[in-house]
């Protein structure tokens, strides 16, 4: 799943594709990002894309979530 900022957001453009992929009865989520935007400003971006997926994971304890920047 894509999702991308609106010209109106501070990290525009960039966007994050997060991935739910399932191995051995686990549940992952790989997540990449792409930001054009000042490093501070896309770190926050990642921070917050990272804070939903652990409230995915929380919310299910298979989950266990990988990032690439």
């Amino acid at each position: 799943m894509y999702s991308f900022t609106p010209s109106s957001h501070p990290a525009y453009p960039a966007y994050v594709k997060r991935d739910v992929i399932e191995r051995n009865g686990a549940i992952y989520i790989d997540m990449s990002v792409r930001c054009g935007a000042s490093k501070k400003v896309c770190d926050d971006l990642v921070r917050s894309f990272q804070e939903l997926n652990k409230k995915i994971m929380q919310s299910n304890g298979r989950f266990i979530s990988r990032n690439e920047y």
